[in-house]
């Protein structure tokens, strides 16, 4: 098999292969010309499809349904969320609930992967036709998946809140033995660990 044969099924595979596998793969592919070059070609080809069906079905599991019930109250939706800890300034006179009725959303977590402002992680949400959460759909969200938020913090952007001066927006954090529902500064830059709970338009 020539050079171009191999490297041929190689370059397609590449596409969509997530940037930190690259490095792994660049490694292998600077053996192929040795002698166990056929070899390696298969083993790369392998790896690169195994690398593909597992970001599929990631991708399949990032629609996360979550059922709003409008008609409760904010300390009702707070109470449903079983949370150790709650920032007391998480009022339903700074978050009124908008909304009425029960309503059954498709949700999204976006991980931008990087740190990143309010404004841009916004306008990062509007190019894939994207909403960022509401306080009542975060509170959903951690209601019904309740160990996301020990994985990583969650953040919705959709509702904002002035509070001494700054404007805040709500997020979940938590650890192995406690789950918060906490407020961040809209003007602060997000860290890179932190995802966005975000809706289609």
């Amino acid at each position: 098999m020539s050079k171009n044969d191999m490297l041929g099924p190689v370059t397609r595979a590449l596409v969509s292969v997530p940037q930190n596998r690259l490095s792994i793969i660049a490694k292998i592919a600077n053996q192929l010309a040795g002698e166990n070059g056929e070899a390696l070609h298969a083993s790369l080809v392998g790896l690169l499809e195994q690398i593909r069906s597992a970001s599929a079905q990631q991708g399949q599991s990032n629609d996360l349904k979550i059922v709003v019930d409008y008609d409760l109250s904010l300390q009702e939706m707070i109470a449903a969320g079983q949370y150790d800890l709650v920032n007391d300034d998480i009022t339903p006179e700074r978050f009124p609930v908008i909304g009425k009725g029960v309503m059954q959303l498709i949700s999204q977590l976006v991980h931008f992967n990087r740190n990143i402002s309010s404004d841009d992680a916004e306008k990062e949400l509007d190019k894939k036709g994207l909403r960022p959460a509401t306080l009542a759909e975060l509170l959903a969200f951690g209601k019904t998946y309740p160990e996301v938020q020990r994985k990583f913090p969650v953040v919705a952007l959709g509702s904002v809140a002035r509070i001494y001066g700054n404007r805040y927006v709500t997020y979940l954090d938590g650890s192995d033995s406690k789950r918060h529902l906490d407020l961040g500064c809209r003007g602060i830059d997000w860290p890179a660990r932190f995802r966005f709970l975000a809706f289609p338009k």
